[in-house]
């Protein structure tokens, strides 16, 4: 059916994927400009994604609606409670509308193009993993330097390292996206190819350059799954969604509410050389459940992109998915999510290739692992699995033609 579109075309498939991953490197250089055109770029691709899934039939489209009503429904939560309209609005832009040209874009490829959607964005996140090693080598000290500001506006003297793709704490789910594509890669056409092995080494050497304990974490999270539930060794031995599902929940309820981080205080003490209150998270954490309380239904809004909490004369985002959640959207946002990822986890568990599922619970439980204290909340990288996992589950690749 896509032979004969503008999608067979991969200059032209680029045009729409490249925008997708815009570098946070970009929204500092040069006054933010590249950025608005990255943005600018986004909103033309939504609308012209958005009239064709409109017109095209026989697509399975309930997932794709039900992200954008979830993104409706968290405007008119941010809205509701703002002061500033414009800004509000064009923060849920740069946000939502990345998110939803991917599953638009998924949903109008997978189904007759998958392999050509799965190789073209693994060619070009490849590159941008490559891109950003080389940089971090001629950039030693970041791309570009993000200062701290006080909450009286004054500029501290102290900066945040910002690497072509992201900050160090952040970047990780770059390189996990990057190695998931790569993984689906392989899935497909079983090669096993050099590109593969080099994902895997230049995203071990970027972790171990930068020493971000988040990171590290989440990296040896994917690995340690990868090699016991991929690798071909031990690929027989299936990870469960459902389990991961567990896992995630079970982890914040004992880090985040019950505090017993103490359990791991060898590997965050000795190992990672970070004290016992994850770097001062959990105080953050205590503020996040005051202002919770004072909006458990709406929120705060999105206008601050969630840099909602004031702690020791700045301003800081909850570094936990639920209560960045809860605070930027309230209960309400937080069922949306919760409705989403589980339409994703019942989806993939009814997926008969086992590997295929247990590829998709090691990215997740590796995604779940680094928002217990950080968030990823407004990150397409967050949303990617997901949206993958049900692509791939409801247009099954073993049944369509190679």
């Amino acid at each position: 059916m896509y032979k004969n579109t503008v999608f067979s075309n991969d200059i032209v498939l680029l045009l729409f994927i490249i925008p997708l991953f815009t570098p946070q490197s970009l929204s500092l250089l040069f006054g933010g400009i590249l950025e608005k055109g990255f943005l600018l770029w986004n909103i033309m691709n939504f609308f012209i994604l958005f009239f064709i899934f409109l017109i095209t039939i026989k697509t399975k489209k309930k997932y794709t609606w039900s992200f954008i009503l979830f993104w409706l429904v968290y405007l008119v939560c941010s809205i509701s409670v703002t002061s500033d309209f414009i800004k509000t609005l064009n923060t849920w832009i740069g946000t939502a509308v990345p998110i939803i040209n991917f599953a638009l874009l998924g949903n109008l490829l997978i189904k007759y193009s998958h392999q050509k959607f799965v190789v073209v964005i693994n060619k070009y996140l490849t590159f941008l993993l490559t891109l950003n090693l080389l940089l971090l080598f001629i950039f030693p000290q970041g791309v570009v330097k993000l200062q701290h500001v006080f909450i009286d506006g004054r500029i501290a003297d102290s900066f945040k390292r910002v690497n072509f793709m992201a900050t160090d704490n952040t970047i990780v789910q770059f390189l996990i996206i990057t190695i998931l594509f790569v993984e689906i890669r392989n899935y497909l056409y079983k090669d096993n190819n050099l590109q593969r092995k080099l994902v895997w080494m230049i995203s071990g050497l970027t972790i171990i350059i930068l020493w971000s304990g988040t990171g590290l974490i989440g990296y040896s999270v994917f690995l340690i799954s990868a090699t016991l539930f991929l690798f071909p060794k031990f690929k027989k031995i299936p990870l469960s969604i459902n389990m991961v599902y567990i896992i995630g929940l079970v982890a914040f309820l004992v880090i985040v509410v019950l505090r017993l981080q103490t359990v791991f205080e060898f590997i965050i003490v000795k190992l990672l050389k970070k004290d016992i209150s994850l770097s001062s998270r959990t105080e953050i954490w205590d503020i996040a459940y005051s202002m919770f309380l004072k909006s458990p239904f709406i929120g705060f809004g999105n206008n601050s992109k969630g840099w909602l909490i004031e702690y020791n004369w700045y301003n800081y985002y909850a570094h936990n998915l639920i209560l960045d959640i809860l605070l930027q959207g309230g209960v309400i946002v937080l069922i949306g999510v919760v409705l989403i990822l589980n339409y994703s986890r019942m989806t993939l568990r009814k997926q008969p290739d086992k590997y295929l599922e247990s590829l998709f619970a090691c990215c997740i439980l590796a995604i779940f692992t680094l928002n217990i204290t950080e968030s990823q909340f407004l990150s397409i990288y967050f949303y990617i699995p997901f949206i993958l996992a049900w692509l791939l589950s409801t247009y099954n690749p073993k049944k369509l033609s190679i």
